[in-house]
């Protein structure tokens, strides 16, 4: 399809009180008000007014340092993403809603069963951050026996990963009948078994709930995950590019591209470069700006969570920095872009009243919603059940 009839995929992130180190210093939020159901209602409506594709709620999911300094300036908690997003369910209709769960502590049939849930009760709108705990100091408080090597986290992803989609395939489309009548509610001959036993996991059963909506809810990797891009690729609809600056954000897209096509997909996952996005009325503006959060970068460490940490920071004017958007998404051929709030919730206003309606005005964002499912809106295709693509061959 051209790049005539696409149009440019909107994300935003959301992490605590935002991405840059001491966000909290400059939001006029306070830190109890960033756990409550409210704080997230009012960022999800704000991103949902201005028609972002979805919201992903990044996550820490464990203390990363007992160091008294640390703790003292830097804040280490966060709500857990599965429950964040099910509390948005009641207070949007549209918008995506992304979780970010790590595969080294998590166990795939817990996961999928989730997901599946989520998917059902927001109408096809669940997604999938998926990410690896690769920080040592998180393990201490999980089982180490959930965590193996890091040498085999390629391995293990797999059998997760696999396993997933397939308890999400574990009951066909149709397998549901509901036909009082004959007082037949399912088609036995639909519903699959796993079985499954391997070097990391066991399951056994089908999922006990129906396939999800959108077959797959969709799931979001890092392009430079270390699990590889050969096999984050297999198992992703959507990969986040970081980079610093624009000349690594183009040779990361034709790398990527040309990795991609090696791999013979039936589809390719779209990109989306991490941007975090400084506007300002002029370049003084913007200047005061950068100088203010490089002076707090060098006294605190980042609040970033797992799921987002590398992104190209645009400095200037809304028109600037929609014209860099514009030229990466036509010339350079991302499919869109993850947009990274520097401060809770006054960036995220900054995009929503400014930069959105100028991308708007050009016709490279959408204006509003279709009565689609997340995976439809982006334009990706709904996954074939492999059980009975199985049966067929």
């Amino acid at each position: 399809m051209s790049k005539s009839k696409q149009r440019m995929k909107l994300g935003v992130s959301i992490a605590g009180a935002g991405y840059i180190p001491g966000a909290w210093n400059f939001s006029n939020s306070i830190a109890k008000e960033r756990l409550t159901s409210n704080y997230f209602k009012k960022i999800a409506q704000e991103a949902e007014r201005a028609k972002f594709d979805f919201i992903l709620i990044d996550e820490l999911h464990g203390l990363t340092t007992y160091e008294d300094e640390s703790l003292k300036v830097s804040p280490q908690y966060r709500l857990d993403s599965i429950s964040v997003t099910s509390s948005l369910l009641t207070y949007t209709e549209h918008i995506g809603l992304v979780a970010t769960i790590p595969i080294t502590t998590s166990q795939p049939y817990h996961v999928a069963r989730k997901l599946a849930s989520l998917d059902h009760l927001s109408k096809g709108r669940a997604a999938w951050n998926v990410v690896i705990n690769d920080q040592e100091r998180t393990y201490r408080h999980y089982d180490v026996a959930l965590v193996p090597d890091p040498s085999e986290w390629k391995q293990q992803a797999e059998e997760f990963l696999n396993i997933t989609s397939s308890l999400w395939d574990s009951w066909e489309d149709d397998a549901i009948i509901g036909d009082k009548e004959t007082g037949i509610y399912a088609d036995p001959s639909k519903h699959h078994h796993l079985n499954f036993k391997g070097k990391y996991y066991s399951v056994a059963g089908s999922l006990n709930v129906i396939r999800p909506p959108q077959g797959y809810p969709v799931r979001i990797q890092q392009a430079d995950s270390v699990l590889g891009l050969e096999l984050v690729a297999k198992h992703a609809d959507i990969l986040l590019v970081g980079v610093k600056t624009t000349a690594e954000a183009i040779h990361k897209y034709e790398e990527i591209r040309l990795q991609l096509k090696q791999q013979f997909l039936i589809q390719q996952p779209q990109l989306l470069l991490n941007v975090l996005p400084i506007i300002g009325d002029n370049e003084a503006e913007t200047d005061k700006l950068l100088e203010a959060y490089e002076q707090q970068q060098s006294e605190v460490v980042s609040e970033a969570g797992f799921g987002v940490r590398n992104w190209i920071t645009l400095t200037g004017t809304k028109t600037q920095i929609a014209d860099a958007l514009q030229n990466l998404y036509t010339n350079v051929g991302y499919d869109g872009f993850n947009l990274i709030p520097a401060v809770l919730p006054e960036s995220l206003q900054q995009l929503t009243e400014q930069l959105i309606p100028e991308l708007q005005e050009r016709g490279l964002v959408q204006t509003q919603y279709d009565d689609v499912t997340l995976r439809e809106g982006l334009g990706i295709a709904r996954p074939n059940n492999k059980f009975r693509e199985a049966v067929r061959q």
